[in-house]
């Protein structure tokens, strides 16, 4: 008989022509790994909500300035209301600032699901029933040619509605001194 190894009958090793192993095997195999994440993120994106250009219900006025943040820096507040109002005026008012320069803002979103933070906000319905917001998404999409700060806003109080619309917030340009 002699040695195995000259003989053409000797089958092959499992690994050497395994069909899971095959060239065809490998494309179908990644045919449907991205068949499979292309529905994964139509379904995410079709979840998102769409990005409205209507004002945030309820607050069709919108101003936008520097503001203080809890550990010092820089930060951008945005200010909606129900009727315009002084920037720091009590009242009404769906507020969020933003920990960081204006120019690191703009063409940048934010949420409170970042970490670590990068904002916080409250909503009013008057000055004695301010509530902090649980939920809120910020995306800043530029500075007009009049200054004015635009963006999309989402946000909800615990319990309340999700507010959501864009924004176009006259700048009110002010010294501010942090402490």
């Amino acid at each position: 008989m002699g040695d195995p190894r000259l003989s053409r009958n000797v089958t092959k090793p499992p690994w050497y022509c395994h069909p899971e192993r095959s060239e065809g095997a490998k494309r179908r195999r990644f045919a449907s790994l991205s068949v499979t994440l292309g529905l994964m993120a139509t379904l995410v994106a079709c979840r998102q909500p769409a990005e409205t250009q209507e004002p945030v219900p309820g607050y069709p006025s919108a101003q936008a300035g520097r503001d203080c943040p809890p550990a010092g820096g820089f930060a951008v507040s945005v200010v909606l209301r129900p009727e315009p109002k002084e920037f720091d005026a009590l009242g009404p008012q769906l507020r969020i600032a933003i920990w960081r320069n204006l120019r690191d803002v703009v063409g940048k979103s934010f949420a409170s699901t970042n970490r670590p933070s990068t904002g916080g906000g409250f909503e009013c319905g008057t000055p004695e029933t301010c509530q902090p917001l649980q939920t809120w998404r910020i995306r800043f999409t530029g500075v007009a040619a009049d200054s004015s700060l635009t963006g999309f806003l989402e946000a909800a109080v615990a319990g309340g509605p999700t507010r959501r619309g864009s924004f176009r917030a006259a700048w009110h340009s002010r010294a501010v001194y942090c402490i």
